[in-house]
């Protein structure tokens, strides 16, 4: 593998090294002919944690973790459609006008950077019963090199939380956050809870959420992701060209080897679950969530059209053919 946190300390490399052979006569001096082939282990750099410096945190020198190797993620959000006339901050353009020096990467892209870390440190439970919660700090912009570290699990607890991060080469961090395996919600604090509880409520209603965190539509909204077809207008590619730029690939993710999952089935990379969030993630239906109503929020349903079902009609979206 090419995760540090895979490699026996000190494993073999090829490299050259000088074996006795045929003489090659120079001025009278005898030269011994280069051979390619296993040099012996070399010593390890010293390093806080006794792993070579080329795998240390810079943001966190004395951690013990498992880390991954520098990435160079993609922008593949140049071309999202967010309606208005009008494009992204994924956009070049976009983003020079509101002073970025170049486009950000959206978010989600480096959650399936920590896809071998994950299951090095949880297995496949993860995706099962797994949390992943970030804060972004600094961002990261097409094709910059990233590196994903994850705080060692106690491989002794089968429910768990560590945290995690993200470094550029010169030490900033990207996000830092928490993953987790096994637990129930309520049961710890994700990183995003933490941030959510520190923020000073908002007095009143809000006019386009009118319901408090924690309530239930009354049905349900159908979502799908198929490998041939495109996401949506937010994201404008298919599962299977995703796959072929992602971050980190595994096999569990494809058509033609998801079978070999632990599932019997292809499975969503970690950062799809974004685009399954932001609703009908390309299912093509048009039904729209639907909530409880709302005693006194009539004026609004008519001043939106009507649309009952305490909540303003939404549109039909509109799907790339």
């Amino acid at each position: 593998s090419s995760w540090a946190h895979f490699r026996a300390p000190g494993a073999p490399t090829l490299s050259c090294r000088r074996a006795a052979a045929a003489p090659l006569v120079r001025s009278g001096r005898r030269r011994p002919r280069r051979m390619c082939g296993p040099s012996p282990p070399a010593a390890a750099s010293p390093s806080p944690v006794g792993r070579p410096q080329l795998y240390a945190s810079l943001s966190r020198p004395g951690a013990d973790f498992l880390v991954g190797e520098w990435r160079r993620p993609i922008n593949d959000l140049q071309e999202q459609e967010v309606g208005g006339g009008h494009k992204a901050i994924h956009d070049e353009e976009t983003a020079a006008k509101v002073g970025f020096s170049g486009a950000p990467i959206h978010g989600t892209v480096h959650w399936s950077q920590f896809t071998p870390l994950l299951l090095q440190g949880f297995g496949p439970a993860w995706f099962e019963t797994g949390s992943i919660s970030v804060h972004f700090v600094t961002p990261v912009t097409h094709l910059q090199p990233v590196r994903a570290f994850m705080a060692r699990p106690d491989p002794s607890k089968a429910a768990q939380q560590v945290e995690i991060w993200m470094e550029h080469v010169d030490g900033r961090v990207v996000f830092e956050g928490t993953a987790s395996v096994g637990l129930k919600p309520g049961e710890v604090q994700t990183m995003c809870q933490k941030k959510i509880a520190g923020v000073k409520p908002v007095k009143g209603s809000l006019v386009f959420v009118r319901h408090p965190v924690g309530t239930k539509s009354t049905n349900v909204e159908p979502a799908r992701i198929d490998f041939k077809k495109k996401v949506g207008p937010f994201f404008p590619f298919t599962l299977e060209q995703k796959l072929q730029v992602i971050t980190e690939f595994h096999p569990w993710f494809s058509e033609d080897a998801g079978s070999s999952s632990p599932w019997g089935r292809a499975i969503l990379p970690p950062e799809a679950f974004n685009q399954i969030m932001l609703g009908y993630a390309g299912s093509g239906t048009s039904e729209a969530l639907r909530w409880p109503e709302l005693p006194g929020d009539a004026w609004l349903e008519a001043a939106c059209g009507g649309g009952g079902g305490g909540r303003p009609p939404r549109r039909k979206p509109r799907w790339p053919q």
